[in-house]
C-alpha cells in the first residue's frame, strides 16, 4: 500500500511487465489447460512441482545467501535475455554438490554425480561396465552363446565380480567356460599370497577364480585391501566409481517460463489439472470487488470535476489524490486476470526423476531480481527464489524508430515506469491555476507538473536509444554510454526532486485552501426533474 501511494509508477511498470510475461506464457505453451490466469498464479508461487532426484539432500527453503554459499556470482544475464541467465557449468556443480555432501554428512563423499541409477539390487558398477547391458542377460558380451541362460544371472553376477578384480588389478584375463581349457593347479604355497599379487593370479586362472568355491572369499579379501589406508593418490576415489545418492523427494515453485520448459522437455507430461475459473475462485478479489475499487475511483474522478462546475475550489491534495486514482486504473486493468492474495499453492508431481541438467536449465529460467535475493541449492546448482518481488522474464517490446529498418527491444518495466510517471505528472496540471500561499510556491508547483510530465518520456526516450545503439542487447557502446547515462541519472534526480517538491506541497497548502473548498455538492440539485 505504501510503494503504490510513494511510487505509482513503479507498480504500473510491474503490473504491465506481469501482463506481458503471463500473455506470452498463454501464447507459448499453446494449451487448452493454461491461461494468462495459470501463468499469473505460477509467478505468485502459486504451482508446486514435487519431483525425485538423486542428489546430495540440501535445504530447499529460499534464504539470503551468505559468505560460504553465496551463489549470486552464478547468475550472468545472457545478453539475448533468453534465457534470463547463462546455464551454470555443471562440472563446477559436481563439484559443489560434492561439498555440500561433504558438509551435511561430516566425511568424504564417494557418490557418484552423473545422475545415473544402478539396477536394482546391482552391485557397484566400474567403467567397462557402464556400457554394457542393463541386465547383463543372454545378449551380454561376458556370455557365451553356449551357455544355459537360464544359468545366465548367477554366471553374470561371478563375471561382474572379475570385472572388479581386473579393473583392480590392472591385468586383462580372457574368461573360459567352465570344462574348457583347465589347468592343473600346481601346490600352494607355503605363504598364501595376495590376492592381487602376480603368484596369486599365476597359480588361479580366470577359470578356477571364477567357477571356485573360494571365489567370494577372494573378493572380499580384495575388498579388505581396498579399504586400507592409502596414500592420497591412490585412496581418491572418482564419482563414477560409486554408488549414485539415494532418491529423495522435494518440492520446488516454478515460474510461468519454468513451467515452460517443464513441459517443453517432458519433466511435467502437461499443466496442473485447474481450471482458470477454480483459480479465479480461490482468489480473495473476484470480478465484483475489483470493478467495485474501480468505480470508487471514477467517483472520485466525477465529483472533482462536479466542483469545478459548480465554482467550488478543490485542494492540491485531491488533484494528488486523483493522480494516484488514474494509475491504479490502469494498474487494475491490467492486474484484471490475476488472482489476488492467494496463500495456499497447488501441488503437482514431476512426470520423471530430474537430472541435473533439469535443474541447470530451470535455474537459468528464474526470475529477475529486483532488490532482494534469496535461493537454495540442488544439484549444486544455485537457484532464484520465485516471490512478488522479483519481475517475471518478459520477450520484451519492440519499438521501431523513425527512419531505422530494424526494432529495438526494450524492457517493459522502464516502458510502464515511464509511461506511470507520465501519467502522474499530467493529472497535476488540473491545479495549474490552483491557489498558493505566494507566487513562488505557485510557480514552482508548476515547474514540477512539466518535470513530472516530461522527465519521465525523455528518461524512457534515453533508455531505447542507449538500447537502439548498444553493440548488443546486454551491453552499451562506450561512447553511448558516456553521453546517455549521465543524462538519464539527471534525469532522475530533477525528477524526484519535484515529486518531493510537490508531496510537501499539498500539505502546505492546506492551511491556505480557500472556504468554498469545505462546501459539499449539492448533489439532489444536479437531478434533473419537473416543476
Amino acid at each position: 500500500m505504501l510503494v503504490s501511494i510513494v511510487s505509482p509508477e513503479y507498480i504500473l511498470g510491474k503490473a504491465l511487465t506481469e501482463n506481458i510475461a503471463a500473455h506470452y506464457s498463454q501464447k507459448a505453451f499453446n494449451h487448452k489447460g493454461w491461461s494468462a490466469t495459470h501463468a499469473y498464479f505460477a509467478d505468485m508461487r502459486g504451482f508446486v512441482m514435487r519431483f525425485k532426484v538423486a542428489a546430495a539432500v540440501t535445504d530447499l527453503e529460499p534464504r539470503d545467501p551468505d559468505k560460504k554459499d553465496d551463489g549470486r556470482a552464478l547468475w550472468r544475464p545472457t545478453p539475448h535475455g533468453d534465457p534470463p541467465y547463462y546455464p551454470q557449468d555443471a562440472r563446477e556443480a559436481q563439484r559443489r554438490e560434492r561439498q555440500h555432501c561433504e558438509s551435511k554428512n561430516k566425511r568424504k563423499c564417494q557418490h557418484r554425480l552423473d545422475d545415473a541409477l544402478p539396477e536394482k539390487n546391482a552391485p557397484l558398477s566400474s567403467p567397462s561396465l557402464g556400457q554394457m547391458s542393463p541386465a547383463l542377460g543372454a545378449q551380454s558380451p561376458l556370455l557365451s552363446p553356449r551357455e544355459d541362460p537360464s544359468k545366465s544371472s548367477t554366471l553374470s553376477a561371478k563375471r561382474h565380480g572379475w570385472e572388479r578384480l581386473r579393473v583392480k588389478t590392472g591385468i586383462d584375463f580372457k574368461i573360459e567356460p567352465k570344462g574348457q581349457g583347465a589347468h592343473k593347479t600346481p601346490k600352494s604355497p607355503a605363504v598364501p599370497p595376495s590376492p592381487l599379487s602376480a603368484d596369486f593370479l599365476t597359480v588361479h586362472t580366470p577359470s578356477t577364480l571364477v567357477n571356485g568355491r573360494d571365489f567370494a572369499q577372494t573378493l572380499d579379501t580384495v575388498e579388505d585391501e581396498k579399504s586400507q589406508p592409502k596414500s592420497p593418490v591412490e585412496s581418491e576415489v572418482e564419482p563414477e566409481f560409486g554408488r549414485p545418492h539415494s532418491v529423495w523427494q522435494g518440492n520446488w515453485p516454478l515460474s510461468s517460463l519454468q513451467m515452460l520448459y517443464a513441459y517443453q522437455n517432458g519433466i511435467i507430461s502437461q499443466p496442473p489439472e485447474v481450471t482458470a475459473e477454480d483459480l479465479s475462485d480461490r482468489s480473495k478479489a473476484d470480478v465484483f470487488v475489483k470493478a467495485a475499487a474501480v468505480g470508487q475511483l471514477v467517483w472520485l474522478i466525477v465529483q472533482i470535476i462536479t466542483r469545478t462546475a459548480e465554482g467550488m475550489a478543490t485542494s492540491s491534495l485531491e488533484i494528488t489524490v486523483l493522480a494516484l486514482a488514474a494509475c491504479s486504473i490502469v494498474t487494475y486493468s491490467l492486474y484484471w486476470h490475476k488472482p489476488q492474495d492467494i496463500q495456499v499453492p497447488i501441488y503437482f508431481d514431476a512426470a520423471r526423476l530430474i537430472t541435473r541438467e533439469d535443474v541447470i536449465q530451470l535455474a537459468a529460467r528464474s526470475p529477475v531480481s529486483t532488490l532482494v535475493v534469496r535461493q537454495f541449492w540442488l544439484h549444486g546448482v544455485a537457484i532464484r527464489e520465485v516471490s512478488d518481488i522479483v519481475f517475471p522474464w518478459t520477450p520484451g517490446l519492440l519499438i521501431r524508430f523513425p527512419g531505422m529498418k530494424t526494432p529495438t527491444k526494450v524492457n517493459p518495466v522502464f516502458i510502464g515506469i515511464g509511461g506511470g510517471g507520465a501519467l502522474f505528472g499530467a493529472v497535476h496540471f488540473a491545479a495549474w491555476c490552483f491557489h498558493f500561499p505566494s507566487v513562488v510556491e505557485r510557480d514552482l508547483w508548476r515547474i514540477s507538473c512539466v518535470v513530472l510530465l516530461l522527465f519521465p518520456v525523455l528518461g524512457t526516450l534515453t533508455y531505447c536509444l542507449t538500447q537502439r545503439f548498444a553493440k548488443d542487447s546486454d551491453t552499451a557502446d562506450s561512447k553511448t554510454a558516456r553521453i546517455l547515462k549521465p543524462v538519464s541519472y539527471t534525469f532522475v534526480l530533477i525528477y524526484l526532486l519535484a515529486r518531493c517538491y510537490v508531496l510537501v506541497e499539498v500539505f502546505r497548502s492546506l492551511a491556505y485552501s480557500p472556504l468554498s473548498t469545505f462546501d459539499e455538492v449539492n448533489w439532489p440539485s444536479m437531478i434533473p426533474h419537473a416543476g
